[in-house]
Order: C-alpha cells, then structure tokens, then sequence
C-alpha cells in the first residue's frame, strides 16, 4: 500500500477571504472521519493571505477518489465557483524518502 498525498491550493476572490475559509474549514473534520484518512489540515498563507492550502495524507489513490465523492466535497464543489478565483490547483505526490521504519533497509523508493 502506498500512501498518497495531496496539496490543493485555492486563490479567494475578492472580499471573500473569510467565506472561503469558512467553506475550507467544513471540510476539515469529515474528512478526517474519512476511511484511508491519515491526515486532513488547512493552512492559510502567510505570505499572500488570499491563498488558501488543505494538505491530505490518504492510504491510498482509491481513498481519495473515494473522498471527491462525498457529500461534504461535492457541496463544496458546488460552491466553490462563487469562492475561488481561477482553477484549483490539485497536486499528488507520493514518499520519495525512505520512511524511519525503513532505516535498515537499502531501499529509497527511488525505483
């Protein structure tokens, strides 16, 4: 099994800074309760504070194709057009390092 991990990055429209989080927010705990859910965080940043991150760590790929079914991401979906300003910008990425459990082994995941 291997895990997955998502950065999605949301630019807000203007003078919705607070509704998009708000709508960010709602996410964060269903998510959590999702099954493969290792990790769901929303970040805001501090060097343009109209972007907006939710970072989520999945077991893996059918997890969170899984998760872009529910109620609570489809809702937000809907929403998101009157929030965000241009496309969401999804990225997956997978563990490139070897993980501390792996410190013996002469595997990097590299292959």
């Amino acid at each position: 099994m291997t895990s997955l991990m998502n950065l999605e990055f949301f630019r807000v429209r203007a003078g919705l800074r607070s509704g998009l989080g708000d709508a960010l927010g709602a996410l964060i705990e269903p998510t959590r309760q999702e099954a493969g859910c290792l990790s769901c965080n929303l970040y805001q940043s501090l060097d343009d504070p109209d972007v907006w991150l939710v970072f989520g760590d999945w077991r893996g790929q059918e997890y969170h194709d899984a998760h872009l079914k529910t109620l609570h991401v489809l809702a937000f979906l809907r929403a998101a057009p009157g929030l965000v300003q241009g496309d969401r910008d999804l990225r997956h990425f997978r563990i490139a390092s070897p993980s501390p459990t792996d410190a013996g082994s002469s595997s990097t995941g590299n292959d």
